[in-house]
């Protein structure tokens, strides 16, 4: 039985979580329309863990790495690190990491962020443009220095290789 468990506990780290946990900026899998290669960053407010707003507009120019993601999902926990480690390797002034969280309270996830020590920037927002609005998370975009889309994925993955870094340095 222990081995049983051990398996499903695997598989749900590797898995995506549904984001049928969350209200704030979903839609059902019918209404999600599918983001491409190419696609631009749309335009909208962030609000950071200092309560500041930020327009994406100011991410112009940067190559923007987004994340949404939600404490309470076990794939995102996971890839946190890597995450975490890809940001302290490329974070600089010619590209931008954008975590969005989708708890329902902002607070969890500044909490959970400094009880890790990660230092990633994280964001909420009132209104998650539809490009945003998937249906599972870990959900992760990079978007170059002309503002589109050069990579998707869904579900969790391990961002601290050579092939993100090279991405985040465009």
């Amino acid at each position: 039985m222990n081995i049983l468990a051990t398996i499903l506990g695997a598989i749900s780290l590797f898995a995506a979580c549904k984001n049928g946990g969350n209200t704030r900026g979903t839609t059902s899998a019918n209404q999600v329309s599918a983001a491409v290669v190419g696609e631009a960053l749309p335009s909208f407010t962030l609000i950071n863990d200092k309560g500041e707003s930020i327009s994406t507009e100011s991410l112009k120019g940067k190559t923007v790495f987004v994340n949404l993601w939600a404490t309470w999902c076990p794939p995102c926990v996971a890839e946190m690190p890597g995450i975490e480690s890809l940001y302290s390797q490329t974070g600089n002034e010619q590209n931008a990491f954008v975590l969005i969280s989708l708890d329902d309270d902002f607070e969890t996830a500044k909490a959970w962020m400094a009880k890790k020590g990660f230092k990633t920037p994280i964001y909420y927002t009132r209104e998650l443009p539809e490009l945003f609005q998937v249906g599972s998370i870990p959900t992760t975009f990079i978007f170059d220095k002309n503002g589109k889309i050069v990579f998707k994925a869904v579900g969790g993955d391990n961002y601290n290789t050579p092939r993100f870094q090279k991405l985040m340095k465009g």
